[in-house]
């Protein structure tokens, strides 16, 4: 047994030597062996570099290449996270480690309906949600694809079946979210806010329109005319300009 795991750790030294790391990854101690890599070299270091690029790009507004960074970043993924390792630490490591390809994959969702690809997302949305039918992310994002394509009528099935999947399954209701973005698409609404929150984007404040018409506090007090003559104690106060009445209808 000693021997053959010696064969085994040494074509591993051949393989991780061929890919240019190296001879200290697998070291030799008391206990056994022992594997360090390199800061960056794991595809996971690879994909968060990737995903934190993408982010910076969405918050400086570079939409398209954001997504160009999330789909190099989504691409290192072969296969489920640990796929074939049957140990007791692996089932919690690759459940957290699918958690984040999946928000990986929803933001680069987001950040290609923010470029106006609904049409293009239908089919593979309609895949993730078919797969996920608890996600209530994947059906937000595939409503808004619906939506955006004319297809109102597709897009609210989709929440019914989502809020039945999650009744059926779990006995809740959907999320606030999701429930307003019904309401929304069953307004002919615009799902323009959703898709700025999924993307992490700021959403510009508009300010209030200044008004032309001064407010009364503003205008200057009014001018007497210049007498030398002391002010009678029976004269009338000066009327407000007609035109100032009329925009002011309380004077």
């Amino acid at each position: 047994m000693r021997n053959q795991i010696q064969v085994y750790v040494s074509a591993l030294r051949r393989v991780f030597a061929a890919a240019g790391l190296p001879d200290e990854v697998i070291r030799t101690d008391p206990a056994g062996y022992r594997l360090r890599l390199p800061a960056g070299s794991r595809d996971i270091d690879r994909f968060a570099v990737r995903v934190t690029e993408a982010e910076g790009r969405l918050a400086d507004g570079q939409t398209a290449a954001a997504v160009r960074h999330l789909q190099d970043g989504l691409a290192l993924w072969r296969g489920p996270a640990l796929g074939g390792v049957d140990a007791p630490f692996a089932a919690a490591a690759a459940a957290q480690l699918e958690e984040r390809r999946m928000a990986a994959l929803c933001l680069r969702i987001s950040a290609d309906l923010a470029l106006g690809r609904h049409a293009d997302l239908v089919f593979e949305l309609r895949s993730l949600v078919a797969d996920h039918p608890l996600n209530e992310g994947l059906a937000a994002r595939l409503m808004v694809a619906l939506q955006g394509t004319g297809r109102v009528a597709d897009a609210l099935a989709v929440y019914r079946a989502t809020r039945g999947a999650l009744v059926a399954e779990l006995g809740i209701e959907p999320g606030e979210q999701l429930r307003d973005l019904e309401r929304t698409v069953l307004a002919g609404g615009t799902t323009d806010l959703y898709v700025h929150r999924w993307c992490g984007a700021k959403i510009p404040t508009k300010r209030p329109r200044q008004s032309a018409v001064p407010r009364p506090n503003q205008l200057r007090p009014p001018t007497s005319v210049f007498s030398s003559a002391a002010p009678s104690r029976y004269a009338k106060p000066p009327k407000p300009c007609a035109a100032m009445a009329r925009r002011h209808p309380r004077w």
